[in-house]
């Protein structure tokens, strides 16, 4: 073999040399590459999917109340009084201003990623809402009642007399209660009853917001409660409650009873 052959074969040598080095360092960034891509790709799904679940919350939250706006115009049973309707007209809209942007990065790989700034602003809406939000309205209609009970003893203190027995009339009250049925606003009732029936036999026959007068046998103690719903909508009523869940009941006696 002659010089020149030899140094065409080491030429040829360096040149696949070469070859190789410059192929595993392209498929070394490649490979480098590839990941970066794929790491963007889950990081964007991820981003999309954590912004996107407060907006749903969101909607879930809105269908539930149209549900209950149907619920009151199609039933016969008592319900808050409040603007169901509304309400749930703006959960839904808030819902769909998020969970649509979200879905469009998740469902769009080249979408920018500014598009989940609204999701992220609806969803910092639904952290600190409970914070500054009214009452629900079943809650806000347990105040009500009890502060009409509490009008209601104010009354009978006023009124009460040494050695005569406490009056009570049964009747509506001239006060409209926070509840309805039928699409007609209830008053509040005030029912007249012995101290010996049973409370729990009164519930079956009750509407919500009756104020319950219970008299004992010598006409010289009365006792106060009254009836809620315990929930928006609901076909029965339950006792207003105390925090530790027993029946709210004021309890008078006439000044010259200890």
């Amino acid at each position: 073999m002659g010089l020149g052959d030899q140094n065409q074969q080491k030429s040829s040598v360096t040149r696949s040399c070469f070859s190789l080095s410059l192929s595993y360092t392209l498929l070394k960034s490649w490979s480098v590459s590839s990941w970066t891509i794929r790491f963007a790709a889950v990081l964007r799904r991820t981003l999309a999917l954590l912004s996107g679940i407060f907006p749903l919350i969101v909607l879930a939250s809105g269908g539930m109340i149209f549900l209950t706006w149907i619920r009151v115009h199609a039933g016969n049973d008592y319900y808050v009084e409040h603007a169901y309707l509304g309400e749930a007209m703006l959960w839904l809209l808030l819902g769909l201003l998020g969970a649509l942007p979200a879905g469009w990065v998740l469902f769009r790989p080249h979408a920018r990623l500014w598009w989940l700034v609204l999701p992220a602003l609806i969803s910092g809406f639904v952290i600190g809402y409970p914070h500054f939000a009214s009452p629900l309205p079943y809650h806000r209609a347990v105040r009500e009642v009890y502060q009409q009970l509490v009008h209601v003893r104010d009354e009978f203190e006023q009124i009460a007399k040494p050695g005569t027995p406490w009056p009570c009339r049964s009747g509506p009250l001239p006060t409209l209660s926070p509840y309805s049925r039928n699409g007609e606003r209830l008053f509040y009732d005030q029912v007249c009853v012995t101290g010996k029936q049973p409370m729990d036999s009164l519930l079956s026959s009750s509407a919500p917001g009756t104020i319950y007068v219970g008299i004992s046998p010598g006409e010289q103690t009365i006792w106060l409660f009254a009836t809620v719903l315990p929930q928006n909508i609901s076909a029965t009523v339950t006792w207003l409650q105390d925090p530790t869940g027993q029946p709210v009941m004021f309890v008078l006696s006439s000044p010259d009873v200890p």
